[in-house]
């Protein structure tokens, strides 16, 4: 998966919106939400069609991996929350794909087990992620992947970037915790900002897995992993203030099925 592209050196901040699975209950610790089955299917298309253009642009994708309207479509899109920044012409500007896993959780559902480095590293990845699960498991916690990351030009100059990794950190701590990963490139310094908001490599007998290339991106990857009550404490206020904004922030859902958190926790 392609990950955050952009250099930090502006204080843009557009409108944020949540886009729920297109089937969910949605959790009741979790924004004003808004049933509007043609609207999200809208932003689910214009997040797709951001994704493909900068991706493109960026020679990590071909045209022959796009829909004839030029969107990058992804299996686990439909069943994921999306982290969206709206941009100019009512279009998404920015966008995180946020993935909670349905217990009980399986290595071999985790799309990093379709990984490039699942091919090369197989079972020290496999290793190293099932110690994690267990400690999900353990803590009663949700086993997230977080990925699908881009921006339009105009807002990589910008503090969006980080505002949508630390809500991805607002958001599993809104739910009640998350562990997980996020697979990052080292291009355009995406994988140390995602180390510097607390990040980390995934181990395996006291030894990092290494970077690997990606050949349907092409570009070099990591795969971090993150756990939603550690990081860097430079950035705590800025997580618990997004976390605040998560109860108001609009959610945009097909249809509407509430629940409490607690409940939502023992559903996952």
């Amino acid at each position: 998966m392609k990950e955050l592209a952009m250099p930090i050196c502006g204080h843009a901040r557009p409108e944020m919106l949540l886009l729920a699975p297109s089937v969910a209950e949605i959790p009741e610790c979790v924004g004003a939400v808004r049933t509007d089955a043609d609207y999200h299917e809208r932003l689910l298309a214009s997040l797709q069609r951001l994704r493909g253009s900068v991706y493109l642009a960026d020679g990590d994708i071909k045209p022959e991996q796009m829909t004839a309207d030029g969107r990058h479509c992804q299996e686990v899109d439909a069943r994921s929350w999306h982290i969206l920044l709206m941009g100019n012409n009512s279009e998404v500007g920015g966008c995180a794909r946020f993935s909670p896993h349905l217990k009980p959780v399986r290595y071999r559902n985790l799309n990093a087990a379709r990984s490039e480095l699942a091919k090369t590293d197989g079972y020290r990845l496999e290793k190293a992620l099932e110690a994690q699960i267990r400690q999900a498991e353990i803590r009663n916690l949700h086993y997230v992947e977080v990925g699908g990351w881009a921006l339009t030009p105009e807002l990589r100059c910008s503090t969006a970037a980080v505002t949508i990794a630390l809500t991805a950190f607002a958001l599993a701590e809104r739910l009640g915790g998350c562990l997980g990963i996020t697979t990052a490139t080292r291009n355009h310094g995406s994988a140390s900002i995602l180390r510097r908001l607390g990040g980390r490599p995934l181990e395996f007998e006291g030894r990092e897995l290494p970077s690997y290339f990606d050949p349907q991106y092409n570009c070099e990857m990591e795969i971090l992993r993150f756990d939603s009550t550690i990081r860097n404490a430079r950035y705590a206020f800025r997580i618990a203030e997004l976390q605040a904004n998560l109860a108001k922030t609009p959610v945009i859902c097909h249809e509407q099925n509430r629940q409490s958190c607690v409940g939502y926790l023992r559903a996952a």
